[in-house]
């Protein structure tokens, strides 16, 4: 008889024990009562990081425009030693031919640029046009400009067969001549 009492003594105190533990307090009554344990809260808050934006805002794609156009848009994070330029590709040529603006594009301080360019001849009436923002190493903005002095001493400037090398397509919208 003696053993089951320090059996049942034994037993009691083990569920005592793990009533504490799991944050229980015993009173008169006998049964438990749980207290509850706080949850800490962890925020977390995640900025992106700015990366580059380099796009053309107008013309809207899809859009119509006429024969002289100042295309415009923002250029943040462009990497130093690159430059911008604007190719106008006519859809109805083949082979494709690229007819980059006549000159780098000059971005403004707080990120913007606009370009002036012409898109086509008279005769364009009604076709397509890819108007392309191209981003270009030194090598590839040294093969526009040997392009423009070509063409400045031939009076011919009959569209570039390829992309020079180095040139990185940042930003497209396809347009209607009217």
């Amino acid at each position: 008889m003696q053993f089951k009492s320090i059996t049942a003594i034994a037993i009691l105190l083990l569920v005592v024990a793990s009533m504490s533990v799991a944050g229980c307090t015993t009173s008169n009554t006998s049964s438990p009562t749980p207290t509850a344990t706080p949850t800490p809260t962890i925020t977390t808050t995640v900025t992106p990081s700015p990366g580059p934006a380099i796009s053309i805002t107008s013309p809207s794609n899809n859009g119509t425009i006429s024969k002289n156009i100042t295309a415009q848009g923002v250029a943040r994070g462009l990497p130093n030693g690159q430059t911008l330029w604007l190719i106008i590709v006519p859809k109805s040529i083949t082979p494709t031919r690229y007819y980059p603006a006549n000159a780098s594009i000059s971005v403004q301080s707080n990120g913007t640029w606009s370009k002036a360019a012409f898109v086509g001849s008279d005769n364009d009436v009604g076709q397509k046009f890819d108007i392309i923002l191209v981003s270009a190493n030194q090598t590839a903005d040294s093969a526009f400009k040997a392009y423009f002095a070509t063409g400045a001493s031939t009076g011919d400037y009959p569209g570039m067969l390829t992309l020079p090398q180095g040139t990185t397509n940042q930003s497209a919208v396809t347009v209607t001549r009217t």
